[in-house]
């Protein structure tokens, strides 16, 4: 089977809302219960182990999408269709509701942060988070959910790059070198990292940038695996070198919680994948429909939704709204988006792989 006929992988859509309801568990309770949150740093990262399988969906169907639409063109005219419109008005409900004092009326303190850091210097700030790259700018991001964003941009220009020059099929090759730069920048050039960005670290991307991209390409590596396009044995030698290294403590900022997280992702993607036959239910196929909605309107549902007297009855509301919230949003806002990326590539490619 060939990239270009590759069928849709329905187990990625129930994998993505898990993925979602996972980062949501853990900015929740982390909001609700400070204990919660450093138990989370300690012991299991709810929030990465979400993030994780969120980036190995993207590994395995990026590649996928960007071989079926044969045009770098297609692939980037529709990828921004389908991110920046709904991430632009999730950021703008941010804007807005910084400007007018809204945040600072919040009871949660990250959202006065945000609305102080908007204030002083509200257009370069907005700006800058319009572009989905702040992070690249050091300048902070407004939306606590949008680093892993520019981290998957990072990706779509690695992958973009690599079709170009003919080299996206080997991500056996490509997965490796990014895990070797992961190892060389965390250990050998660990010491000039903390020196160079002291005091930046918030407004930059983290350091292990290039251990995500490793676990990006350990999503492609799958995928090929899965289609049975790459031999088994260098592909589990590739992966279980990316899970090696999520398990060993490496860097200053990589917490014991995410240690377990990273390699539990792995875990966890494989046998989704191992269960890719099955049935997915059709609650699970809309969580994942409704994911990055719900992955970036989690912050202004915290932030602008009062609490209650009971942390399990304000979770319960806070999720309601944010299910509504992102039906609504998925419905009319990303929806219309796709279509519009499609109707400026052409009728040539619409069974081309769609990718949340």
């Amino acid at each position: 089977m060939t990239l270009s006929t590759a069928p849709r992988v329905a187990i990625l859509d129930a994998l993505r809302g898990i993925a979602a309801l996972l980062v949501v568990a853990a900015h929740f309770g982390s909001t609700l219960s400070p204990a919660f949150g450093e138990m989370l740093k300690n012991q299991l990262s709810l929030g990465q182990l979400g993030v994780m399988i969120f980036f190995l969906c993207s590994g395995y169907v990026i590649p996928l999408a960007l071989e079926q639409q044969a045009s770098l063109y297609n692939f980037w005219v529709r990828r921004f269709f389908r991110l920046y419109p709904v991430y632009w008005l999730a950021t703008a409900l941010i804007v807005i509701c910084g400007l007018s004092g809204a945040l600072m009326l919040s009871s949660v303190p990250r959202a006065h942060i945000t609305a102080e850091l908007l204030a002083a210097n509200p257009p370069v700030i907005a700006l800058a988070n319009a572009t989905m790259a702040q992070s690249l700018l050091t300048v902070p991001s407004l939306n606590p959910v949008a680093w892993t964003l520019t981290i998957e941009l990072l990706f779509y220009g690695l992958v973009s790059l690599l079709f170009a020059c003919g080299l996206l099929r080997y991500s056996l090759i490509w997965t490796l070198g990014c895990l070797g730069l992961a190892v060389l920048s965390e250990t050998v050039m660990m010491p000039v990292w903390r020196s160079a960005l002291t005091g930046l670290i918030q407004a930059s991307l983290p350091i292990e940038v290039l251990s995500f991209l490793a676990m990006l390409g350990c999503g492609a590596v799958l995928a090929q695996l899965h289609r049975r396009e790459i031999p088994w044995l260098p592909a589990v030698l590739v992966i279980a070198a990316v899970f090696a290294w999520s398990v060993v403590p490496h860097g200053v900022f990589v917490l014991p919680g995410d240690r377990i997280a990273r390699p539990l992702a792995l875990i966890v993607f494989c046998v989704g994948l191992l269960l890719s036959r099955r049935t997915v239910p059709p609650i699970a196929r809309f969580l994942g429909d409704i994911s990055y909605s719900v992955y970036l309107f989690q912050f202004p549902v915290i932030w602008l939704v009062p609490q209650t007297s009971s942390r399990p009855l304000t979770a319960l509301v806070w999720l309601l709204a944010l299910i509504a919230l992102a039906t609504l949003t998925h419905r009319f806002v990303e929806q219309p988006g796709i279509a519009l990326g499609r109707s400026f590539t052409g009728a040539a490619r619409r069974h081309a792989v769609e990718v949340a």
